[in-house]
C-alpha cells in the first residue's frame, strides 16, 4: 500500500488504472501463490486505489495545464501522507479474519473454501462499512456472488453510492449487490421467476412462464451482514417473516373497490349480504367465478377493512406524500410499503380531497391483495455459501442473540480492539426527574451542551459545540418541540429535525446530517438515526470546543 501511494502521489504520469491492472495479475496468478501471500497484497493495491481515488487530486497540477511535480521537502511529503484517508490496521486484521487468512491453506481456492461463519465486532465509527466493501471486492474478484444486507435502506444506498467507484473500477459491480433485509428476500423467493406474478396470473386465469425469472449462475454466494445484531433480533429480523403480496388489478376489480368507497357512509349497503347482491360485485364475482369462495371471503374482508377505515376512532397512520402515500419503515418512508385495503381506501381519500393524487395513480392503487405467502427470515442464511457479517455491539449481545448467531450457523467471534484507543467518549449518569421536569431538563442540557460540552460553566469553557438530541420517538420529539419550556427557552422558529418522516429526499437528509455538527447547531433526531448515520465534524471550531 505504501509503495503505491508513494508513487502514485510522486509520479506525475501516474495512472490510477495501473494500481488495477497490477491487482488483476494477482488474480490470474492466484494459482500459483500461497493463500497468506496473495490476501495481504491484493488487499494492498485495493487499498492503494481507495486512497489514491480520493487523494490524487491533492497534489502536483499546473499553471499552464501539463501536470508538473510540486517541490516538497520530506517534511511536507510526511504532512501529505498524513492527510491521505487509509486503513486503519485493525481494519485490515478485521478482513484478514473474515477471509480466513490465517488458515494454512495453499492455494486461493482452498483458503476461500475454508471461510466460515463468522461475525467481528468493529467499533461504532471505525470502518464497517470500509471493511464490508473491500471484503465484497475480493471476493468478487474470485467470482462470488455478494450480497451486502443492512437492516436500512439509507445505509445501504448510502454504502453502495460511496462504493460503487471501486466496484467499477475491479469489475466486479455486476457480482456485488446491497439492499435490505426485505429486498434480498424479494430477490431471492423470484429467482426462478415473480412469485406476485405467478400468483396473479393463476387467479386471473392468465399463463406464466413461471421460470422466466433471471437464472442461478452456480457461483458460491456469500451473505455479508451489516450491524449483524440487528438482524439477529428477535424482534427485528429473526423469527419474524416476509409477506410479499400480488394485487389483482382488473375492470371488475376497480368498479367494486370504487363502489365500495362510494357507499362508504351507508351501514345498511355496506353489509357483506346487501353488497354480494349489488351489480358490481356480481360482475366481480362472475369475472373469478373458479374462485367464488375465496373471492367472496375477500369481499367480506374489504368491508370489515372500509369500517374500520370510516370510524373516526380507526388509526390509519400514513404520511401524505406529494403524489403518494407513504409509511414509515426503519429509519425513512416508503411508498412501496401497503396495509391491503386500508392502502387502497387511503388512496380514494386523498384523491377525493385533491391531495396529489393523480387519476392514473388511483388506478394503479386500485386492487385487490393476495397473500403470496410467508418467508422466514431465518431461511435466508442457508440459502449462502459463506455468512459474514460486522456489528459494533457484538459484545453486547445477550443470551438469546448469541442462542441465534448458533442458530444460524456462526461459529467465530472476533473482536477487534479500537484503531483510536482508549474512548475518550464520556457517558454521563442516568438522570431520573419528575415527570414535569423532564423537558426543562433537555433543555437545560442542550443549553449546557452548547456552551461547554457538558462541563462546569466558566470563561474558559464558552466555545460552541454541536449538540443532537435523540428521542424514542416521533411522538416524544413532538411533545417536546410543543413544550412551553422548548418553545421558550430555545429558538424553535427554524427547528432542525431527523426522522422517519422527515425529510423525505436522501439529499435533505444528507444536508441535515452535514449541519448537525456545526458550531452552535442543535438538532433533533428519533433513535434510529443513532445508529450507522455519519456526522463529519470537520469544522475547527467545532471541534476545539
Amino acid at each position: 500500500w505504501e509503495e503505491l501511494i508513494k508513487e502514485g502521489l510522486g509520479d506525475t504520469t501516474f495512472k490510477i488504472e495501473s494500481v488495477v491492472a497490477r491487482a488483476m495479475e494477482l488474480v490470474h496468478k492466484a494459482s500459483t501463490m500461497q493463500y497468506a501471500t496473495l490476501i495481504p497484497r491484493l488487499l494492498g493495491h485495493i487499498f492503494a486505489w481507495w486512497t489514491l481515488d480520493a487523494s490524487l487530486s491533492a497534489h502536483t497540477w499546473t499553471e499552464t495545464g501539463k501536470k508538473k511535480k510540486k517541490q516538497r521537502d520530506s517534511a511536507a511529503w510526511l504532512e501529505l501522507m498524513r492527510k491521505v484517508r487509509r486503513p486503519h490496521a485493525a481494519q485490515d486484521v478485521a478482513i484478514f479474519r473474515l477471509l480466513c487468512v490465517e488458515s494454512k491453506a495453499r492455494s486461493v481456492e482452498l483458503g476461500l473454501n475454508r471461510l466460515d461463519k463468522h461475525m467481528v465486532q468493529i467499533l461504532t465509527g471505525e470502518g464497517k462499512s470500509v471493511v464490508l466493501a473491500v471484503v465484497a471486492t475480493v471476493l468478487g474478484l474470485f467470482n462470488f456472488k455478494v450480497d451486502c444486507a443492512c437492516y436500512s435502506k439509507y445505509l445501504s444506498e448510502r454504502d453502495h453510492q460511496a462504493f460503487h467507484p471501486m466496484f467499477a473500477a475491479f469489475g466486479v459491480y455486476q457480482r456485488v449487490k446491497y439492499g435490505t433485509f426485505a429486498q434480498l428476500s424479494e430477490d431471492i423467493i423470484n429467482e426462478q421467476g415473480n412469485v406476485r406474478k405467478l400468483l396473479e396470473a393463476i387467479v386471473a386465469g392468465k399463463k406464466f412462464d413461471f421460470l422466466g425469472g433471471s437464472k442461478l449462475d452456480g457461483r458460491q454466494r456469500v451473505l455479508l451482514i451489516d450491524e449483524a445484531d440487528l438482524f439477529l433480533s428477535s424482534d427485528s429480523f429473526i423469527g419474524k417473516t416476509y409477506n410479499p403480496m400480488a394485487r389483482l388489478q382488473d375492470k371488475t376489480v376497480s368498479e367494486v373497490i370504487h363502489y365500495a368507497w362510494k357507499i362508504r357512509h351507508d351501514a345498511k349497503a355496506r353489509q357483506p349480504e346487501t353488497f354480494l347482491k349489488s351489480d358490481a360485485c356480481k360482475r366481480f364475482l362472475k369475472r373469478f367465478s373458479p374462485w367464488n369462495e375465496l373471492m367472496v371471503n375477500i369481499v367480506k374482508t374489504m368491508l370489515f377493512e372500509l369500517g374500520n377505515f370510516v370510524n373516526p376512532k380507526a388509526v390509519h397512520d400514513y404520511v401524505r406524500l406529494p403524489s403518494s402515500i407513504a409509511y414509515k419503515h426503519r429509519d425513512g418512508l416508503s411508498d412501496k410499503k401497503s396495509f391491503g385495503f386500508a392502502t387502497v381506501f387511503a388512496y380514494h381519500k386523498e384523491y377525493e380531497n385533491h391531495n396529489g393524487i393523480t387519476d392514473s395513480k388511483l388506478e394503479q392503487e386500485t386492487y385487490i391483495p393476495l397473500h403470496a405467502g410467508s418467508f422466514s427470515y431465518d431461511q435466508i442464511p442457508p440459502k449462502y455459501t459463506h455468512v459474514l457479517g460486522v456489528t459494533g455491539t457484538l459484545k453486547q449481545l445477550g443470551e438469546q442473540e448469541i442462542g441465534l448467531i448458533k442458530k444460524i450457523g456462526v461459529r467465530k467471534l472476533t473482536y477487534i480492539p479500537s484503531s483510536y484507543g482508549l474512548s475518550r467518549r464520556k457517558c454521563l449518569e442516568t438522570v431520573i426527574v419528575p415527570e414535569q421536569e423532564h423537558n426543562i431538563r433537555i433543555v437545560q442540557e442542550i443549553k449546557e451542551g452548547l456552551l461547554t460540552g457538558g462541563q462546569a460553566p466558566g470563561p474558559q469553557n464558552t466555545q460552541e459545540r454541536a449538540v443532537l438530541v435523540f428521542f424514542e420517538n416521533i411522538d416524544a420529539l413532538n411533545k417536546f418541540h410543543e413544550s412551553s419550556v422548548a418553545q421558550r427557552e430555545l429558538n424553535m422558529r427554524h427547528p432542525r429535525y431527523l426522522t422517519e418522516e422527515q425529510p423525505t429526499s436522501t439529499s435533505d437528509r444528507d444536508a441535515i446530517i452535514t449541519a448537525a455538527v456545526a458550531p452552535g447547531a442543535v438538532t433533533f433526531l428519533t433513535r434510529s438515526f443513532g445508529r450507522g448515520t455519519d456526522f463529519f465534524c470537520l469544522t475547527a471550531k467545532t471541534l476545539r470546543a
